[in-house]
This record gives C-alpha cells, sequence and structure tokens, in this order.
C-alpha cells in the first residue's frame, strides 16, 4: 500500500517554484522506472499532484520490480 510522502502544501509549494517544468511537461508522455523506489516515489507523486492540480494531459508509465507496491 503507498502512503503519501508529501503534504499537499509541499507539493503546491513544489508547483509554485517550478511552472516551467510543468508548461514543459504538459501533454507529455513519461516512462518511469524504479517506480516503487524512495525516488521514484517521489517524482511520480509529485508528477501526479501536478497532473490532477493543473490538468496537466501526462500519461504516465511506471516500471517496477514490485508493482504491489
Amino acid at each position: 500500500m503507498h502512503t503519501q510522502t508529501h503534504t499537499p502544501e509541499e507539493l503546491a509549494q513544489l508547483m509554485n517554484r517550478t511552472p516551467e517544468v510543468w508548461r514543459e511537461l504538459r501533454g507529455a508522455s513519461i516512462f518511469l522506472t524504479g517506480g516503487t523506489g524512495w525516488f521514484g516515489r517521489n517524482l511520480l507523486e509529485a508528477i501526479i499532484a501536478a497532473n490532477e492540480a493543473a490538468g496537466l494531459g501526462i500519461q504516465i508509465t511506471v516500471l517496477s520490480r514490485q508493482p504491489q507496491k
């Protein structure tokens, strides 16, 4: 089971500090490896939060050795 690693406030701050990153990712297709590791989970959580908050239309595929996580 996945638990959120960041508060909604932290994710909002991340989006506000890096608007150019999210503009560049609008409509992107991303293939993320290591999606259940520490870095992968944090990156995935940030992308999902930004995608939902800003309607970016990002498609993400995650590769993991432990997909049940």
